[in-house]
């Protein structure tokens, strides 16, 4: 599955695009850190994911830790969201979609 990461001037944003699962995890992992050098902060926009496994949701993971508060993951996928809710990784996502239904906060 091909994907691709685009620049979007007007919101500031990343787009991702595609499948991030076992077989794109390296090379999204490599352009996620180039451009994470190069602007200093980055917000992906995970709208336009259309498949996402483990491997994917370990990379997530990982660039969060790496990146820390640089890296930021917005406005996601129902297949994204459906991930992190399985694993209750909710601060993995941006406010906008960490509150799940159904979901309980106290």
């Amino acid at each position: 599955m091909d994907w691709r990461l685009e620049f979007d001037a007007e919101t500031g944003r990343h787009l991702f695009q595609g499948e991030l699962g076992v077989y794109t995890v390296h090379e999204v992992q490599k352009a996620w850190m180039s451009v994470l050098e190069t602007a200093g902060a980055l917000c992906i926009d995970l709208a336009g994911v259309t498949e996402i496994d483990t491997a994917g949701l370990q990379l997530m993971l990982l660039a969060k830790r790496q990146a820390g508060d640089s890296m930021r993951f917005c406005n996601a996928a129902g297949a994204v969201q459906d991930v992190v809710r399985l694993v209750n990784l909710h601060s993995l996502l941006e406010p906008d979609h960490a509150a799940f239904p159904g979901s309980h906060e106290g």
